[in-house]
Order: C-alpha cells, then sequence, then structure tokens
C-alpha cells in the first residue's frame, strides 16, 4: 500500500498543474511581468477553466525571472461538499520560468501535507501524510505539452493512520524520480523514467476489540522492511498533445447536455489520440523483503515485475512477467512435513496478442463508443 502511495504522491505532486499547463508560451520579458502573469493565466485557462482564476483557487504572480503558480487546493476540496473537517490538504506551488529556446523551467520544493478525519461507526479513521526535502525541477515544451526532462527527489514521505482498532505507521526515505524525454517529428514524445526508493519500513498495531466480560485483548504487531525499490519504465510515440487536447474539451464542454452536443467533437478527439502509444515498458525490482508476524519472519531476496505493452496497433501485444526470489518461511506458519515443499523461488510469465486491429470497422466503433458516452451522461442524476 505504502509503495503505492509513495509512487501516487510523487506523480500527483507534478500533475497538479505540471504536465497539461503551459499550453502555449506567452510573451514574457525575461523579468517576469504583471502583463506577462496575464498572458500566462490566458495560455491555461482553456485546461484549468476561467473560474479557476477568477475564484482565486489558481494564482500567477511575477517572482524575480519566474512565475509563481499557487493553487488553493483546500478550497478546491471544499467545492466537492465534504464534512468540514474531513480533508484537509495545503496549498501547493511552484515557478515557472521562461527560457529562450521557448520551453518553460519548472521547479518546487514542497508536496502538500494531507489530513483525513472521516466519523465511523466503530470510531474515527485518521490518515495524515507528510515529507521533507522536496527537490523538483524540470523542463516543459509546451509544443509537446510533455516535460523533456526532469529531477524529483524527496528525502522522506511520512505516512500515519489510526483507526479505533488499528494504528500503522510508515516511513520512506529517499525517493528519487528522474524523467529523459525526447520530441519526435510527429509531434508525439518517447522517455524513459527511472524511479528509486532506499528505504520503505511499515509497522502496523492491531488492537482488537475484547467481548463483554473478557479480559482485554493482547495487541497484535506486523511489521515489514523493504530495500531499495527500483522502477523503470519507457514510453514510445506518447500522443501528449492530444491528450492535452482531450483535458481542453472537458474543461470546455462541463454540463451534460453540452457533451452530447459536441459529441462528434469528442468522437474526433478521443480517436486522434489512437493508438495513444507505440509501446510501453516497465519494470519494478523490490529487493530485500521482510515481514515480522507473531508467528516469526517471512523473507523474499527480491520481487521482480514486468510489463510490456503496446498501444492499440495492427498487432497488439501485452507481456507480463512476475519472479520472486529467496523465499523464507517460518515454520510456525507451516506444518514439518509441508516444510520441504515450500517453494523458495516463482518464474510466472504471461503472454497476449492480438492482430489484425487494423481491421476493426472504425464507424461502427466510433457510433459504440459516443453512444456509450451519450448513454452514461443521460443517466447520471
Amino acid at each position: 500500500m505504502c509503495l503505492r502511495f509513495s509512487r501516487v504522491a510523487l506523480f500527483a505532486a507534478m500533475l497538479i498543474g505540471l504536465v497539461l499547463m503551459l499550453a502555449a508560451r506567452p510573451a514574457l520579458a525575461e523579468s517576469a511581468t504583471s502583463e506577462g502573469a496575464k498572458a500566462l493565466v490566458q495560455s491555461l485557462t482553456p485546461y484549468f477553466g476561467q473560474s479557476a482564476f477568477d475564484r482565486g483557487l489558481i494564482t500567477v504572480v511575477p517572482k524575480g525571472e519566474a512565475y509563481e503558480l499557487s493553487f488553493d487546493l483546500q478550497r478546491v476540496v471544499d467545492g466537492f461538499g465534504l464534512p468540514k473537517g474531513a480533508l484537509q490538504i495545503e496549498a501547493y506551488s511552484l515557478l515557472a520560468a521562461p527560457l529562450a529556446d521557448g520551453t518553460w523551467k519548472v521547479s518546487s520544493n514542497s508536496v502538500p501535507k494531507i489530513d483525513v478525519q472521516l466519523p465511523l461507526p466503530m470510531g474515527d479513521l485518521g490518515v495524515s501524510v507528510s515529507s521533507s526535502g522536496r527537490a523538483f525541477e524540470g523542463i516543459y515544451d509546451p509544443k509537446l505539452a510533455a516535460f523533456l526532462s526532469f529531477m524529483d527527489k524527496i528525502q522522506a514521505i511520512d505516512v500515519k493512520m489510526h483507526a479505533p482498532e488499528a494504528e500503522m505507521a510508515a516511513t520512506i526515505t529517499d525517493a528519487d524520480m528522474r524523467l529523459q524525454g525526447q520530441g519526435l517529428a510527429d509531434g508525439s514524445l518517447s522517455g524513459k523514467l527511472r524511479e528509486t526508493f532506499r528505504h520503505m519500513q511499515e509497522t502496523v498495531k492491531m488492537n482488537p476489540a475484547s467481548k463483554p466480560g473478557s479480559p482485554a485483548s493482547s495487541p497484535v504487531s506486523a511489521s515489514y522492511d523493504i530495500g531499495p525499490i527500483t522502477y523503470d519504465g519507457s514510453i514510445d510515440s506518447l500522443r501528449t498533445r492530444e491528450l492535452r487536447d482531450l483535458i481542453a474539451f472537458f474543461v470546455a464542454h462541463q454540463d451534460r447536455p453540452e457533451i452530447v452536443a459536441h459529441q462528434d467533437e469528442l468522437k474526433d478527439k478521443i480517436f486522434s489520440a489512437f493508438p495513444l502509444f507505440k509501446s510501453t515498458d516497465a519494470m519494478v525490482k523490490v529487493e530485500n523483503i521482510t515481514l515480522d508476524l507473531p508467528q516469526g519472519r517471512i523473507g523474499i531476496k527480491s520481487i521482480v515485475q514486468s510489463l510490456h505493452q503496446t498501444g492499440l496497433l495492427a498487432q497488439a501485444a501485452t507481456e507480463i512477467g512476475f519472479t520472486i526470489a529467496g523465499l523464507s518461511v517460518p515454520s510456525a506458519l507451516v506444518p514439518s512435513w509441508a516444510m520441504p515443499l515450500v517453494p523458495t523461488s516463482l518464474d510466472v510469465d504471461v503472454n497476449f496478442q492480438m492482430n489484425d486491429l487494423e481491421r476493426l470497422p472504425m464507424p461502427p466503433l466510433q457510433t459504440w463508443i459516443c453512444g456509450r458516452i451519450t448513454l452514461r451522461i443521460r443517466k447520471r442524476p
């Protein structure tokens, strides 16, 4: 769970106003000016909506040679009608400086702190997420609607959770994410991403409720220790501009009847984004895993998961690999007679292939997709 959250936190902090911003470079001077800030707001409006700026949810102000973009995330969250105090999230800001070649230098040094408090029948549930030592810096190309490169480091991420019968605390140290991309002649983007976590630790303490008249139950604890974790990914010919245009469409047409009225335009934008990408490859390797239970320690030297996925091409394919090495299980969990049968390693490969996708009749497929969109919109209350 923590690995998944850490990756989401890193990407979310970057995606809040980064990947989908800076659609067109306004004419800006070397030093940031109020006129330049207004021009930047105009270029961002198609992707965030004018009301976001009018209401102060997003602000742009000159700061030295850069422009500071601030996102009032708490006001955004409050707009969803959650109970007061249920979700508290700090504001997020970044600096964007125009460069001579038309790209932007984007930087940030924080990740918003998040606190969740939910009342439940058995008692309150609380979750807090905080981080320290964040440094993000990247080069964004408006022509590609994507980053050509970035480096994102976070020294520590802390996650705490408390519930009536359980407590959890997790720490991730030295998170590092780097991207190197390249724009292609057709306007798409290819790139490689590497993400590493030096160490991750989590402890869960259970406090089972006692039955009336029975003695108090003893707490039960479990913890795991992992590290390092390495993730390598690559993507070929990602259609970033077409995806950006889809975002702009939904910002411009937010009402259900309006989307239905412009569904032909939506259809064209969806199919212009196909095949989304030519291929993507990903591999995550988790090493030195230990899980401490009351019955003993489970150990795994490494777990490796790999994925190869093509886009919607004529010859589409999916390949999934999963490997476990160095598995050890305590005798308390396995009967003595079954211990020799417990595997110490596992290697699984699964392949799927789809041929002749280009022969799919596109008009019926387009009609089906738009019909589904219309049907779902009309059914929503």
